[in-house]
């Protein structure tokens, strides 16, 4: 996309802005493939809804050890194909 949105386009982006482009075919031509536009948040109404957030259960705890071991079979079994 560097070639058809400039960098300094994508640099200058304030929080919540984005930017793009979109391809068309020959039946379905596009006029207007480019476009560059925000978000419009609530944010009074996203407070209200994160007040009734429930907290997430714990299924299992995960150590770094338990990922490493995990890591390591997974290694081995690639390499074992």
């Amino acid at each position: 996309m560097g070639s058809a949105i400039p960098d300094s386009t994508i640099a200058a982006l304030s929080f919540g802005e984005f930017v793009g482009m979109v391809a068309d075919d020959p039946d379905n031509k596009i006029n207007l493939k480019t476009f560059h536009s925000s978000f419009q948040n609530k944010h009074a109404g996203l407070a209200e809804e994160q007040k009734n957030y429930k907290p997430l259960p714990v299924i299992q705890k995960v150590t770094n050890a338990m990922v490493q071991m995990n890591y390591i079979a997974i290694n081995k079994e690639i390499a074992d194909l």
